[in-house]
Parts: structure tokens; C-alpha cells; sequence
């Protein structure tokens, strides 16, 4: 069976286009947590050691809650920093 190059370039393609959509996303959601939380709450980990919750989706409904009164009115930011730190809990 002989694999021929046009039909490998897609999927070679996507490939590369998926990894580098999680890498962005994945800086975007430090950067938005650096942009409204590193000033004053600089660890990152004693930050997500110290939410309130058994499971993912407790402390991440527990933090946006909090965070609704804490310095972040943007919706999209509080729930970019809230995924951003209840995934630094997962091990």
C-alpha cells in the first residue's frame, strides 16, 4: 500500500493547527490571570491550593463566585481565571 502526500498534508495539517490553538489558549488564559491577579496574588499554586471545593466544578463555581466581587467585572476574564486556576488543582 503506497500513502501518497496529498492525502497525509491535511491531516499533518490539523494537527499542527490543534496544538497550536491549545498552546494559545493556554497563554492567554496565564495572561489574563497576570493582567488582573499577579499584582497582589503572584503564586499561582497557593492561589489554586487554597480554593474552596471536593471537585473541579465546586471550586470553580465557588472562585466565580468570589471573583464577582473581587476586581474582575469582566465576565469573560473571570471565567477564563477560573478555569486558568482550577486547572493548576488537577494533578
Amino acid at each position: 500500500m503506497k500513502i501518497r502526500c496529498e492525502h497525509i498534508f491535511p491531516i499533518v495539517l490539523a494537527a499542527l493547527t490543534l496544538t497550536s490553538v491549545d498552546i494559545s489558549v493556554g497563554f492567554a488564559t496565564e495572561a489574563t490571570f497576570k493582567m488582573y491577579c499577579a499584582k497582589c496574588h503572584g503564586c499561582v499554586g497557593r492561589l489554586a491550593r487554597n480554593l474552596k471545593g471536593d471537585t473541579s466544578n465546586e471550586r470553580a463555581a465557588a472562585l466565580s463566585k468570589f471573583l464577582e466581587d473581587h476586581n474582575v467585572d469582566d465576565p469573560v476574564a473571570r471565567t477564563t481565571i477560573v478555569k486558568y486556576l482550577v486547572e493548576q488543582t488537577v494533578s
